[in-house]
Parts: C-alpha cells; structure tokens; sequence
C-alpha cells in the first residue's frame, strides 16, 4: 500500500511544503549574501536545504508500487 493511497491531498499539501521550503531556503541564501554577520553557514545550509527539498519533490513523482510489499 503506498502512502499516498486514496489521499491525493496528502500528496498535493506535501508538494506545497516542500515549494514553501525551497522559496525560504533561496531567501535565507539572498540574506546571508547580504548580510556579513550572518556567516557562510546560513547560506551553506539553504543551498543544502534546497538540494534536499528537490530531491523529496523528484520523489514524488516516482510510482508509488516502489512502497508495496508482497505477503
């Protein structure tokens, strides 16, 4: 049983999140480019952030048999 089954709602909020994580993550890299004080970690961690939001996006779009297990 995939777990997204019978909820397309599910799987359109989480689409949502991970959008509204990827515009925060290009926000905090815009202010550490344009803050000095905010160090090269903060954007060090939100291109990460990014990378990490796109990766879950591209696995949405994968079939959903891949979480089907046989008993």
């Amino acid at each position: 049983m995939g777990i997204y089954e019978g909820r397309p709602d599910l799987k359109l909020f989480t689409a949502a999140a991970l959008i509204l994580g990827n515009s925060t993550a290009v926000y905090m890299a815009d202010l550490s480019s344009r803050l000095p004080e905010a160090g090269a970690g903060a954007g060090v961690a939100a291109i990460a952030a990014m990378f990490l939001n796109i990766y879950f996006l591209s696995s949405l779009r994968q079939k959903e048999d891949r979480f089907v297990r046989e008993e």
